[in-house]
C-alpha cells in the first residue's frame, strides 16, 4: 500500500492544511503589529541570512518572481528597512542590503527579546504552544 492509499492520509493532509492556515493567520496578525506582511518579513529574514544578494537571487531563494521581489523591495525601501546598491558598476543590477533600521525592526515584535527573530518570538509567545511535544511525530511524518 502506498502512503496515498493509507486510510488516514486524507485526514492527516486536511489537518496539515488547517494547521498551516491557523499558523499563517497567527503570524500575519503578529506581523501586522509591526507593519509587515509575511512576504515582507520573508525578505527581511532572507537578508539577515545573506545580505547583499541580487533581486534575482532573493527571488530564487524565496521561490517567487523577480517582479514580486521588486515590489516588496520597493515597499521595504520606502519604509527605510532595506536599500539597493549598484552591483559591480552595472546600473541594471542591484544588491539588496538591510538598513540599520531594517536590522533592528524584527526586535519590535511584542514579547520579543532584543535580537530575537520574529519566528522564535512568535513560537515562544503562544503561536505554537504545546508543539514541542509533537515535533518528533511531525518529523516522522
Amino acid at each position: 500500500m502506498n502512503s496515498a492509499d493509507h486510510p488516514d492520509a486524507h485526514r492527516v493532509w486536511f489537518r496539515l492544511i488547517c494547521l498551516h492556515g491557523r499558523m499563517s493567520a497567527a503570524i500575519s496578525k503578529r506581523l501586522r503589529e509591526i507593519h509587515l506582511s509575511i512576504p515582507q518579513c520573508d525578505v527581511l529574514t532572507a537578508l539577515m541570512d545573506c545580505e547583499g544578494i541580487s533581486q534575482q537571487t532573493l527571488a530564487d531563494r524565496l521561490h517567487v518572481t523577480k517582479g514580486n521581489i521588486s515590489g516588496l523591495v520597493d515597499r521595504l525601501a520606502k519604509a527605510g528597512l532595506v536599500e539597493r546598491r549598484m552591483l559591480d558598476g552595472d546600473r541594471r543590477t542591484h544588491a539588496i542590503y538591510l538598513t540599520a533600521r531594517g536590522r533592528r525592526h524584527p526586535t519590535r515584535l511584542r514579547g520579543a527579546k532584543p535580537g530575537q527573530p520574529y519566528a522564535q518570538a512568535t513560537r515562544e509567545n503562544g503561536c505554537a504552544a504545546g508543539a514541542d511535544e509533537r515535533i518528533p511525530a511531525l518529523d516522522r511524518a
